[in-house]
């Protein structure tokens, strides 16, 4: 079987967080600067180098924990879905097939791709993976 190899990156969302906490970042940081100007103008630049620094840690910790958060709830969503598999096999093979009968097959079709996808234990287990990072596992 040949390798693929793709030369474009598959997520993007580090560029979202810099784009938005570089925003939020310039947004507050110039209105504090134009609240300060006028009371402080003396120390103005280690006001606003202060602001800057401040902000910066702020926004790194905001979107460190947040990440961390939403990487530790998708953990949870994978290993209950896992714990399903093993313990209760026959309410998830149901779960797989309304999930590809509302996609629109039907009959033996759908009973051979159902049988398909959790013949194999790994193979079960991969596909709820890759179904938790698309979609909303669980809710």
């Amino acid at each position: 079987m040949e390798q693929i190899n793709e030369q474009h990156p598959h997520r993007g969302d580090w560029l979202r967080e810099i784009v938005f906490g570089l925003n939020d970042g310039l947004v507050t940081t110039l209105v504090f600067i134009l609240a300060v100007s006028g009371a402080a103008p003396a120390h103005l630049v280690l006001i606003v180098l202060g602001e800057v620094l401040a902000g910066g840690v702020s926004m790194a910790l905001g979107g460190y924990l947040s990440a961390r958060t939403e990487q530790e709830v998708l953990e949870k969503r994978i290993a209950t879905e896992k714990y399903e598999i093993r313990h209760e096999p026959e309410e998830e093979r149901a779960e797989l097939v309304a999930i590809y009968r509302n996609k629109g097959l039907s009959g033996p079709l759908l009973h051979r791709v159902v049988s398909h996808l959790t013949a194999n234990e790994e193979r079960w287990r991969w596909l709820v993976s890759i179904a938790c990072r698309v979609v909303s596992c669980g809710d």
